[in-house]
């Protein structure tokens, strides 16, 4: 069941992020959204708001469901959340087909600026590629 979190319990997110073996902890701007599963969280995703456009980062399953439907469930109900809006991510290289399950395409240049820079700086250190997801705007 996808959740919203609430800040105040961003402490438990970056546990979640520390036991995935994910580096990292939400910002105050950002959006925060889990997936629990008999009241125990499997799946957290960071949503953060830029230039009128939204960045999805640090989408982790847990080890113990990854390859179990939960990843594409989780990230079809998010991004349902933000369906007139704009989405970019950096995912992992291998991750590629996962995400365009769900919408996504490579950016391909294409993003505001900082998206842009952001990219440049991160594909130098590891394996990622630019997508985004476009919708129409009714």
């Amino acid at each position: 069941m996808l959740k919203q979190i609430d800040p105040v319990s961003f402490p438990l997110v970056k546990q979640f992020y520390k036991v995935t073996r994910y580096g990292g902890s939400p910002g105050r701007l950002e959006t925060v959204w889990g997936w629990y599963e008999r009241a125990q969280l499997i799946a957290c995703v960071r949503i953060e708001p830029k230039d009128g456009v939204h960045f999805l980062r640090a989408m982790v399953v847990h080890p113990d469901f990854r390859g179990s439907g939960i990843g594409t469930k989780f990230l079809t109900a998010v991004v349902e959340q933000y369906r007139n809006d704009e989405i970019y991510c950096f995912p992992f290289s291998h991750l590629e087909a996962f995400y365009r399950a769900g919408g996504f395409m490579l950016a391909n240049h294409q993003g505001p600026d900082w998206f842009q820079q952001q990219y440049q700086r991160l594909s130098q250190q590891r394996n990622v590629i630019a997508m985004v997801r476009i919708t129409s705007k009714d």
